[in-house]
């Protein structure tokens, strides 16, 4: 079945000589990234992407797609070079929604984080996940 499909996408690949850290459809990725990211690692379209959805007071609304037993991290830099873990709340909590560091997933869902710029120092001015 596995031999099939990789056929079928134009890959002439046996199972055993799958290696983690190649990237097969030419996307950036190793097959090892695509799968902690939950992505279809065959698939150049398949990505994982983080959206900004909007900012409030400088503080980033950002949505993504968990995938199951991951943990995510929300990182701000001000220069993008230095990289800062950043508190968030998940909004759909509601407003008594916890201040979080980071975010276990115990499903596959479209998540939405409200990042929380840091009291003192610079403002962050570009985000990125960091996934476990």
């Amino acid at each position: 079945m596995g031999i099939c499909f990789l056929a079928t996408l134009g890959l002439d690949l046996d199972l055993s000589n799958l290696k983690a850290g190649t990237d097969y459809v030419g996307d950036g990725r190793t097959l090892q990234q695509e799968y902690l990211l939950g992505n279809f690692p065959f698939d150049p379209v398949d990505s994982f992407t983080v959206k900004l959805v909007s900012l409030h007071a400088g503080s980033p609304l950002l949505e993504f797609t968990t995938m199951l037993g991951r943990s995510y991290t929300v990182l701000g830099s001000p220069d993008l070079r230095n990289w800062t873990a950043l508190s968030f709340q998940i909004p759909a909590e509601g407003s008594s929604a916890l201040m979080r560091s980071y975010y276990y997933a115990p499903d596959i869902r479209t998540l939405q984080v409200q990042a929380i710029q840091p009291a003192a120092g610079p403002q962050m001015l570009f985000f990125r996940l960091l996934l476990q």
